[in-house]
Formats: structure tokens, C-alpha cells, sequence
């Protein structure tokens, strides 16, 4: 199994340049109008080139950037070590009766 280890998003939005290292679980949280939303979206259009509805425009650009900045988005993506679930959370989520 594989999960997602590190972003870096660069001229989208509100994000000119950010980094985000990732475990194979966690939160996103902040404030609002800090970007939550926007690295998911970026991530959703990086990963669904084909989702209908999701366009980028020029006000997808990070303000502040020069007319010519290019929106970038890397995705570093890692081997993942040791059991998805625990027993507690396969337990919470019935893990094993999906199958």
C-alpha cells in the first residue's frame, strides 16, 4: 500500500509557496481562508485530470504572483509500513466485516 508523504504547491490561490510533509494518516485544520480547502482541491485535480467541473483559471493563481507563474503541485508518494488499521480502528469501522 501507498499513501501520500509530501505536497508542495506553488502559485495556487492563497498558497505561493508551501510545503506539507504527510503521515499515512492525518487532519488538515487551520483557521479559515488559510488554504485547507484549496490543497484538497488541488490534489483532487492533480489525481482526476478527468473530473468534470474542475477548471483552473486565472484567479486559481496565487495573487502576488508574476503574470507569467505557473501553478505547480508535487506529490511525493511512499511506501506505507505496517498495518493500515489498528485494532481499534478496525474494530470502529468494522474493517473486517467489509470484505
Amino acid at each position: 500500500m501507498i499513501y501520500i508523504s509530501h505536497l508542495t504547491l506553488k502559485n495556487f490561490r492563497r498558497l505561493s509557496d508551501v510545503s506539507i510533509p504527510l503521515k499515512p494518516k492525518c487532519v488538515i485544520i487551520g483557521e479559515n481562508n488559510a488554504g485547507k480547502t484549496s490543497v484538497l482541491e488541488l490534489l483532487d485535480i492533480a489525481l482526476n485530470p478527468t473530473r468534470r467541473g474542475l477548471f483552473l483559471s486565472d484567479d486559481d493563481i496565487s495573487h502576488g504572483s508574476p503574470s507569467n507563474a505557473r501553478i505547480e503541485a508535487t506529490i511525493e508518494i511512499s511506501p506505507m509500513t505496517g498495518p493500515v488499521f489498528g485494532t481499534a480502528e478496525r474494530a470502529a469501522f468494522d474493517v473486517d466485516r467489509q470484505r
